[in-house]
């Protein structure tokens, strides 16, 4: 977490004093410099010797997160084999000035702060949160907005309802828009300079998406070569310095192969997995109308995986027994000061994290990306090779696609002619889209429906296959949703850093550049994940095409709390401003409805684990953000 401010005729907020609204939990220790008319403060991992803030003259460069191609950089800027990422990143910006950012790769948020301003960047892809304000004397800018309220010393006031409305439905068309009055947020892969005295900001780099087109003609066994060699780099640089390693394992191969890959590029380390899994016990049943290769408990998966690495790795599931999405829920927003949709069902990672903090570990690895990049489906093959007039390649992955019941016609349908119409959603799959969200019906116009493409919204129903242009024009988005706020609130709350090291620019960039027959060959999809896995796990997971579904007792779980659920919706029937933005008499009618157990429904699983998870905690905040305390 870091902050900066800058004073223009008036003294800058203490260090100390941003230090103290950064505030962190255990495992940490808080760095602070004052210098007129510029202060910082950054927190650390204790005891790795990390300062988050480097010197350079005048100015000093305060870095948040990780760099992927920290060995290059060293090298290209001839620094020492231990110098740490915010050295580097001075000495990158010292060298390469406005496109500094175009040659550093990792995930990270980073203040470069000279008495005549504030230069802001994040990375692409993803990165940790930074917000700012100014007025006539003072800008800062931090991880957290609690600390903007340093500004004028006075709270920031109500949350902005258009921006949280486009938040809830997805909207992700809205990335420089603050969460509140007068505030800005920094977008993905964006560098921007304030002034002192300027009255707006000004853009120094913006990413763009740019793979290499030579890459398209790699072999099976390079495109495995080099992709490897990626993943370990990025796990390289999202651990350094971290002496315990926990892991968000999964059943399937993205997790798994970071997983391997910790193990690997640092031998001498334990690593300590943990695995979500419904409450209790005993196996859960997979309901008879839901597809049959989902998977409601992947423990299973994870424990062999765990025995087949021996003493190396350690598994522990997380079963949150008792919880539900509310538990843990106002902490989480004390500390953001805001509602991203995904801060509602965070309670599981959370209490990953509280699980391995009591371990000793200092920082949190999972693979949620890697569908997008290492293990992409390929599922866009067959609408490719029709287009290229590869029929008989196209008739033959049709035949050869595994757990396929239809007819080939029909997959001939779905697979390839209706991947081939405009990518439109109809207003009826929009509304019930919203609808499982918990959004009134007007939000569709409110959102410009049927003016704007439709791609930056995850519709339930859309059956259209993304592929490497999809990707990459929603990974080259700038607006992250509020994802990262919601783990830097989990972050600071127990003090371990979640890191993803599957969507690094190089490689993603890598990945989106290969043929399809990398990913899609004789029925095996996702086979560069699969070859990546040779002999670093079972057979049975590297080959399995089963689903695992992380929130398939949610439904239960709200379900017995029905009643306190319906109370706190009722009381948020009671201000305007909610129900303005929230259909709080639809989502109460839903929660009536639900069933005790789970069933084989699309529409309750995506309104259980995101629409009505989200919509409390966008209640909850909306309330508090102007004062109300009884919500």
């Amino acid at each position: 977490m870091i902050a900066a401010s800058l004073a223009a005729g008036a003294p800058p907020v203490p260090a100390a004093r941003l230090g103290e609204f950064l505030g962190t939990s255990r495992l940490r220790s808080c760095h602070i410099h004052d210098s007129a008319p510029v202060s910082l403060a950054g927190w650390a991992d204790a005891g790795t010797g990390t300062n988050p803030i480097f010197a350079i003259g005048t100015v000093r460069t305060v870095f948040d997160g990780w760099i992927a191609n920290r060995p290059e950089l060293r090298r290209e800027l001839a620094l020492s084999a231990d110098a740490g990422d915010s050295e580097i990143y001075s000495h990158a910006v010292q060298a390469w000035g406005d496109r500094a950012d175009a040659h550093v790769d990792g995930h990270y948020a980073a203040i470069w702060a000279s008495p005549s301003g504030l230069r802001l960047a994040r990375s692409p892809l993803a990165a940790p949160p930074l917000h700012w304000k100014r007025n006539a004397n003072r800008i800062v800018a931090a991880s957290l907005l609690r600390c903007l309220e340093l500004v004028d010393g006075a709270p920031l006031g109500r949350i902005d309802l258009e921006l949280q409305r486009a938040v809830l439905a997805g909207d992700l068309r809205h990335a420089e828009r603050g969460w509140y009055p007068d505030t800005g947020r920094m977008p993905l892969g964006r560098a921007i300079w304030i002034g002192a005295v300027d009255d707006s900001p000004r853009d120094l780099w913006r990413y763009r998406f740019s793979p290499d087109p030579a890459t398209r003609g790699a072999s099976l066994a390079d495109a495995v070569s080099r992709t490897s060699h990626l993943l370990d780099a990025a796990v390289a640089g999202a651990t350094c310095g971290n002496e315990r390693i926990a892991i968000s394992l999964s059943g399937g191969l993205d997790s798994s192969l970071v997983a391997e890959a910790a193990m690997r590029v640092r031998p001498q380390s334990h690593v300590s997995a943990y695995c979500y899994a419904p409450e209790g016990d005993a196996p859960q049943p997979i309901p008879g109308d839901w597809p049959r290769n989902w998977v409601l408990d992947e423990t299973g998966a994870a424990r062999d995986f765990a025995r087949f690495h021996g003493d190396r790795l350690t598994l522990q599931p997380v079963r949150s027994d008792g919880a539900d999405f509310r538990t843990g829920m106002d902490d989480l927003l004390a500390i953001s000061r805001c509602a991203p949709r995904e801060i509602g069902f965070m309670f599981q990672l959370a209490d990953a994290c509280a699980m391995a903090a009591a371990n000793g570990c200092t920082a949190m690895l999972g693979g949620d990306e890697g569908n997008s990049t290492i293990s992409t489906s390929g599922s866009w093959a067959y609408r490719h090779w029709f287009l290229r007039l590869r029929w008989r390649r196209m008739w033959r992955e049709l035949r050869l696609r595994a757990h396929e019941e239809r007819p080939i016609w029909r997959q001939f349908g779905a697979l390839v002619l209706r991947q081939l119409l405009p990518r439109r959603t109809d207003r009826h799959t929009f509304e019930r889209y919203l609808a499982n969200l918990g959004l009134p019906r007007d939000t569709a116009d409110r959102l410009h429906w049927g003016t704007r493409p439709q791609t930056d919204l995850p519709v339930t129903g859309s059956a259209r296959a993304h592929g490497p242009r999809e990707i990459a024009a929603l990974l080259e988005n700038g607006d992250d949703g509020g994802r990262g706020d919601a783990l830097k609130a989990v972050e600071c709350r127990h003090g371990i850093p979640y890191r993803d090291p599957t969507v690094t620019r190089a490689l993603a960039e890598y990945c989106l550049a290969l043929a399809p027959d990398i990913f899609l060959h004789n029925g095996v999809n996702r086979r560069l994940a699969r070859e990546m896995a040779k002999g670093k796990m079972p057979e049975a997971q590297r080959l399995g095409v089963r689903h695992g579904l992380t929130g398939a007792d949610w439904l239960a779980r709200t379900a017995r709390n029905r009643s306190s659920v319906l109370g706190e919706i009722t009381r948020m029937q009671s201000d305007p401003d909610i129900a303005s933005i929230i259909d709080l008499a639809a989502i109460k009618r839903r929660v009536e409805s639900l069933p005790e157990t789970a069933r084989g429904d699309v529409d309750d699983l995506t309104f259980t684990t995101a629409g009505l998870p989200a919509a409390i905690a966008a209640g909850r905040m909306i309330a508090r953000a102007k004062g109300r305390n009884d919500l």
